[in-house]
């Protein structure tokens, strides 16, 4: 099995950008490819609405609770973007850091 990752959709989404229309958009793409119970985890940004996509996203896979390992469906993982998160770690020193260092960040 080899992983692999490829941009599906690139789509303009007017208005503001809360978890409940990034999921309506997000699960349009996915249904249109028809992979949405093959989606493992989402990979965003810390905002408080991506946090809450996974959550939105993971009501419609597991609709109701299921009593047995059987009837469980998987759960849609939500994951931090590590380069994203780094970058405003070193924006957050820069601003404590005298001029000098800030030529090395």
């Amino acid at each position: 099995m080899i992983l692999s990752s490829y941009t599906l959709a690139v789509r303009h989404l007017p208005g503001t950008h809360s978890s409940e229309a990034i999921k309506k958009n997000l699960t349009m793409v996915l249904n249109e490819y028809n992979i949405f119970d093959k989606i493992e985890g989402i990979v965003t940004d810390n905002c408080s609405n991506m946090i809450n996509l996974s959550s939105l996203l993971n009501s419609d896979v597991n609709p109701e609770p299921r009593t047995s390992l059987s009837q469980m469906r998987k759960k849609v993982n939500q994951f931090n973007c590590c380069a994203h998160v780094l970058n405003l770690i070193l924006q957050k020193m820069s601003k404590y850091s005298n001029e000098k260092s800030k030529f090395i960040i």
